[in-house]
């Protein structure tokens, strides 16, 4: 079985058109002087680098995975990480305790995610004859919950966990909507949703982040207007065009992270004035009631958002490092649209920040 040695410093350890409103100004982010560079260890937050992850006290635990079998993600839960892996046959999980030996979990690892409290772990796998199935693991006895099967676009993914129940999308070969369904793991059913939608993330109260694409007659690439909602899941997915609708959000990428509490949302989409795509703050409450009210952040970041580290924080990648430029351009937002800048360490090859769910 696999282990956490320890090696030198290395520990053992293992959503009709509508324009934005003028009479609703957005909250303007207070002027401030250039922030002070944060730690990951002030954050809480875990560093990856390779097959070694520095935990927030500085101390480094080497991930002893066998031969030919490298890290290419991982999440911090509370009693360990969850490992996602590649070797020359494809992905891979693991379960990487605190303490003891690496457990592989289940077959494949396509795709994953886990829920906010870090207890449910859902990943997809491909089958011998091709079918794509979706299980449902205890964290951390690696405990099978449920199974099932769906196929949507190249293959399933995991879009979100909240309570019992799990949102599933598909992964496309180009941007675009694909169908989904709520998994309820308690109950085994699958529910398939009414329409085809965007989804980029569930809160853990049930909110879905999604964009539904209002369609012309010129079939699904005639895209005429495209709604962005925060909608309530219950065994189903509400897909109708509800939420904040424009013609301008109709172009062929956008991407968005709802916050762990349901309050918030960042979003990387179109502008109303067109131009590039603009990264920005939104309240989901504005874009349930139909209100383009977007917090705009510190001038000198332009990014993407990797993960919430809290309900009123994001973490960012700036635009450089995730066209590969800049491994260390990583920034910390608030919700009021001011951004710290995080320096990774800076003996580490190619670090990332790793996210974590409950604890």
């Amino acid at each position: 079985a696999a282990v956490l040695v320890a090696a030198g410093a290395v520990a053992v350890n293992g959503r009709p058109d509508r324009t934005p409103p003028a009479s609703s100004p957005a909250p303007t982010p207070p002027a401030s002087a250039s922030p002070v560079a944060l730690s990951p260890g002030s954050l809480g937050l875990d560093v990856l680098s390779g097959n070694i992850i520095q935990r927030p006290d500085g101390t480094r635990v080497r991930l002893a995975l066998p031969a030919g079998v490298d890290t290419a993600a991982a999440t911090r839960v509370p009693d360990g990480w969850v490992v996602q892996t590649v070797d020359h046959i494809g992905s891979g999980l693991w379960f990487a305790p605190d303490t003891g030996a690496l457990r592989p979990v289940g077959q494949g690892g396509e795709n994953y995610d886990i829920s906010a409290d870090g207890r449910m772990l859902v990943a997809t796998a491909r089958t011998p004859t091709g079918s794509h199935t979706v299980t449902a693991y205890e964290l951390p006895s690696l405990r099978p919950l449920g199974q099932t099967i769906f196929e949507s676009g190249v293959s399933p993914r995991v879009a979100g966990i909240s309570g019992d129940r799990v949102v599933l999308s598909g992964i496309q070969g180009s941007p675009g909507s694909s169908d989904g369904a709520v998994w309820n793991v308690r109950t085994g059913v699958l529910r398939p949703a009414g329409a085809p939608s965007w989804v980029w993330g569930v809160s853990r109260d049930g909110q879905v982040l999604r964009r539904v694409d209002q369609l012309g007659s010129g079939g699904p690439k005639d895209i005429t207007a495209a709604c962005v909602d925060a909608v309530t899941m219950t065994d189903t997915m509400p897909t109708g065009p509800t939420g904040f609708c424009a013609s301008w959000l109709a172009t062929p990428y956008g991407y968005g992270l709802i916050s762990p509490g349901g309050g918030w949302a960042m979003l990387a989409t179109a502008t109303p004035a067109g131009g590039p795509p603009q990264t920005v703050l939104m309240r989901t409450a504005d874009l349930h009631s139909g209100q383009w009210r977007p917090v705009s952040l510190d001038a000198h970041v332009d990014g993407l958002p990797l993960f919430w580290d809290t309900d009123e924080t994001v973490i960012v990648i700036g635009a450089s490092s995730a066209l590969g430029a800049d491994r260390s351009d990583r920034y910390r937002c608030a919700v009021t649209g001011s951004c710290a800048p995080i320096a990774l360490p800076a003996d580490l090859p190619a670090p990332r920040l790793v996210p974590r769910w409950g604890g």
